[in-house]
């Protein structure tokens, strides 16, 4: 199996977010989990990540609906700050929402490799691991 280094969640359902720990870790395809409950705290540490020239995580779930910040949002204000730096990321959309329209709104964001529903099992994370696109669930 292949195992990446930091996988970066966001997402304000801290229950979710204590889950998908736990499914990381017992699947071990990433050495680290970066939980962040709170986009506004995601969004400037990935910035600041960025602009120190740190480890930037090869994978981020993040969620569409959420307090302060909504995914869309998130993702308007990442975005440029990743393409300057020429940072290579795998954005995929973990949502509960099954709507149609947030499905054909994550495919018009190139950096997004796919949009998950939760909740997100093993075989789902090897899914990503292993490059495949996710947007049929």
């Amino acid at each position: 199996m292949i195992s990446i280094q930091t996988v970066c969640v966001i997402d304000d359902d801290p229950i979710f977010l204590y889950l998908i720990k736990k499914t990381i870790e017992k699947s071990g395809v990433s050495n680290t989990t970066v939980l962040h409950e709170n986009p506004i705290n995601a969004l400037e540490s990935l910035k600041k990540t960025i602009l120190e020239q740190g480890a930037f995580p090869e994978i981020i779930l993040l969620d569409i609906n959420m307090h302060h910040m909504d995914g869309w949002d998130f993702l308007d204000t990442l975005l440029p700050y990743i393409i300057v730096a020429g940072i290579k990321t795998s954005i995929y959309i973990a949502s509960s929402s099954i709507a149609a329209e947030d499905k054909l709104k994550a495919k018009t964001y190139p950096a997004i490799k796919g949009y998950l529903v939760k909740p997100i099992d093993n075989e789902k994370l090897f899914e990503i691991i292993n490059g495949f696109g996710l947007f049929n669930n």
